[in-house]
């Protein structure tokens, strides 16, 4: 099992959310790289690129240059996995697991889990558990 519970790079242009989603999974011990735009998320990763197990972004905030930001990390990491928060909209496929948004902490480390350690417990189990978050 690895040190952390993984390297997670958040893609959020809202301030506000990316923070708490930062301390959200800084919480659970997991490394977080995160970034306010797919520009800025690339120059981020490129040094990270063969370590980073997730990419989590809001789907809404989205631009045309996601399906290149996520083949470039893809080029590093082929089984690099990718997680879209989305509110009301419909998107296209990149390969990635959806989450509703608004989601419960507790969810979302569950979902993060099922994704990084889908054949064991992580540290992400116990952490959700500990705090009390809701799923």
């Amino acid at each position: 099992m690895k040190e952390n519970a993984g390297t997670i790079l958040v893609l959020n242009k809202r301030l506000s959310p990316l923070k708490g989603l930062v301390a959200l999974l800084r919480a659970a011990d997991i490394v977080v790289l995160q970034a306010v735009s797919e520009v800025k998320a690339v120059a981020l990763a490129a040094p990270h690129a063969d370590s980073i197990d997730l990419l989590l972004a809001d789907s809404e905030l989205l631009g045309s240059s996601f399906p290149s930001l996520t083949d470039t990390l893809r080029q590093a990491r082929p089984d690099l996995q990718v997680m879209l928060f989305c509110g009301d909209i419909v998107i296209g496929s990149f390969g990635c697991t959806l989450i509703s948004n608004p989601f419960k902490p507790g969810k979302l480390l569950e979902m993060i889990n099922a994704i990084l350690y889908p054949a064991e417990e992580s540290p992400l189990t116990r952490s959700a558990a500990s705090a009390g978050w809701q799923k």
